[in-house]
């Protein structure tokens, strides 16, 4: 899972599954990574010369080496799925796929725009379930071209891994957001993520319209992730969705 969503295929993430496989064994039992590392990113320069590589080297290698750590100590020591003193229950049938858990999202009311793009990130740390848009500048106006990315269609024959809600057939700019994988195996923090994702991009959507733009200091002031106005109200809504999920069990 951790390198699929690295990969622009899922034929080509296998292949380099394999190819690495013997080395991770070898690394996590004798818990020293240097050689999966150098392996990691001679296969990922193989994956980006075929046009295979969904992301950055980096993004391959953290992919990779984090998949391969994880597996220290077992699946006992994973913490759960939290925000706050809210945890997210796990499914019993294990991970979502992003096909689903978009469509899972959006049944529970989540408005998900057609300029949205959301791809699985896994160099995401444990302190962010997920990330959108561009980092901002720091010295200018912020405006929304500032945030979105430019995406180009999929090269013929590869199949994208990301999620948009219709496919890309020319160069489109999109609000890109990156979702740590292990928020799939969790209906609940599924809702709950892309509801507070979505609910900031549409507000600063609403108030950077046409060449509107805000200050640095303004922008921070809205989507800090301590005291963010909209970084919180975004959480409310969205822990209040996975209540509205909970009263409905039977």
């Amino acid at each position: 899972m951790s390198v699929l969503g690295a990969v622009a295929d899922v034929g080509a993430a296998i292949v380099a599954v394999r190819n690495m496989a013997r080395l991770a064994k070898l690394a996590v039992a004798a818990k020293e990574f240097t050689g999966l590392e150098q392996a990691a990113r001679a296969q990922a320069r193989v994956l980006a010369a075929e046009g295979r590589l969904a992301g950055t080297e980096q993004e391959f290698v953290d992919a990779v080496l984090s998949s391969a750590k994880r597996q220290i100590g077992g699946a006992a020591t994973k913490p759960p799925l939290r925000y706050g003193d809210h945890v997210f229950r796990l499914n019993p049938g294990g991970p979502r796929t992003l096909p689903e858990a978009v469509a899972l999202a959006r049944s529970q009311g989540v408005h998900i725009g057609d300029d949205v793009l959301i791809r699985l990130d896994p160099s995401l740390g444990a302190d962010a379930f997920a990330r959108y848009g561009k980092r901002a500048p720091s010295t200018q106006q912020v405006g929304w071209k500032d945030l979105t990315d430019t995406i180009r269609p999929p090269k013929p024959g590869l199949r994208p891994t990301y999620w948009t809600a219709e496919p890309i057939e020319e160069e489109t700019a999109v609000m890109v957001v990156r979702l740590r994988p292990d928020v799939l195996e969790s209906d609940e923090a599924i809702v709950a993520v892309l509801a507070h994702e979505v609910h900031e991009i549409n507000h600063l959507q609403t108030i950077l319209g046409g060449k509107a733009t805000i200050s640095p200091a303004r922008f921070h002031a809205l989507v800090d992730s301590r005291v963010g106005t909209l970084h919180l109200e975004a959480w409310r809504i969205g822990i209040a969705l996975v209540d509205r999920m909970r009263a409905a069990l039977p």
